[in-house]
């Protein structure tokens, strides 16, 4: 995650924090669109089918699309750079944005391309602009990302009107049929203004921490701002994202902020801690954090899992408290561990040391 000196930690940037329907939207569809993770979130699968089954048929197909390509992430590229979209009253947005793209031209195709990195913008550029040789490099240096790879093939084979009218399409339809429109836009203004009240009083690394629940802010060459963003849908999880010279986390809402009834959502809080230690191997984690603090490699290679499933796994413990990171390394949370129960703490090996 983000800082710039590479000899110590960074400590000065430009701090942004903004919310959006637009944003809401994007996430929603991602949230939806992958099945390893729609049972993980705090909206239930019934809730999610529920809300599509409101949408028209052309929606879905849409959706369908943007599951298979990930054009979710152009809509938040393109949404980040949108002039006057934060200026503007947050029921407004979805309709201001749409019209924005409509006059896009050719140029959408490159603004809501994925940020590959400074090296890689001119190659981005003459591949969008035809280059085929350039084209078939960046494909082919990318074709082990899930995420970009189908996004980058898409928007290189796609014309930029028809990338625009699926984009368009896709964030009307899905923003028509979310339920609750009124309260969820007046749940993401209130937790932007909490946050944006903390931003004078602590340090990056502590707003960080504190907007999205336990993430580390970390040392990244050539960041210079911290963009943070409430949202729902993907709640309890707090998601990444990168653009020139920007890191962006797009974190849970706070469970007071929620819409409903606080007692509803401290349900939901709890049922979330005993679902993030309803798996062998999460639980299996905790008991090797509580020896030492590891890497997301060195429990991968203790517990035979691939990296990316170790990964997964730390996820759903750090969003529930359990875990954090530093410096790219895990460490337990030993209270949190030892409030869900004496057995638990038993196997972890933390009898009496975490009251």
């Amino acid at each position: 995650m983000p800082a710039v000196n590479l000899t110590a930690q960074q400590d000065t940037y430009e701090i942004v924090v903004t919310c959006s329907p637009v944003y809401e939207c994007a996430l929603g569809v991602a949230a939806y669109t992958w099945p390893a993770m729609v049972d993980k979130l705090e909206r239930n699968p019934e809730q999610w089918q529920a809300m599509i089954a409101t949408a028209s048929s052309q929606t879905r197909a849409e959706v369908n699309l943007a599951g298979k390509v990930h054009t979710w992430r152009s809509l938040l590229f393109l949404a980040h750079r949108c002039p006057d979209l934060s200026t503007i009253s947050l029921t407004a947005h979805v309709s201001y944005f749409s019209e924005w793209m409509s006059t896009l031209g050719t140029a959408i195709s490159a603004l809501a391309a994925p940020y590959l990195g400074e090296r890689n913008e001119e190659r981005l550029e003459a591949a969008l602009a035809g280059d085929e040789k350039v084209r078939t490099e960046l494909l082919r240096d990318f074709r082990e990302d899930p995420l970009v790879l189908p996004n980058l093939q898409y928007l290189l084979a796609t014309s930029p009107e028809q990338i625009g009218l699926h984009l368009r399409r896709l964030l009307l339809g899905w923003y028509e049929a979310m339920p609750h429109k009124e309260a969820v836009l007046e749940a993401l203004e209130s937790d932007r203004e909490a946050v944006e009240q903390l931003v004078a009083t602590m340090s990056p690394t502590e707003l960080v921490r504190r907007a999205t629940n336990g993430t580390e802010l970390q040392p990244e060459p050539m960041i210079r701002r911290i963009w943070l963003a409430p949202q729902i849908s993907y709640r309890p999880f707090t998601i990444f994202n990168r653009m020139p010279e920007t890191g962006i986390y797009y974190y849970p809402v706070a469970d007071e902020r929620m819409p409903g009834q606080r007692e509803h959502q401290s349900a939901l809080q709890v049922a979330n801690l005993h679902k993030a230690v309803g798996d062998v191997h999460r639980v299996r984690i905790l008991q090797l954090l509580h020896r030492s603090p590891r890497s997301v490699t060195e429990l991968g290679q203790l517990l035979d899992l691939a990296k990316s499933t170790a990964h997964h796994h730390l996820l759903l413990l750090r969003s529930a408290g359990l875990v954090r990171t530093e410096n790219g390394v895990y460490k337990l949370e030993a209270k949190n561990v030892g409030r869900l129960g004496p057995r638990l703490a038993e196997y972890v090996g933390l009898e009496g040391e975490w009251s």
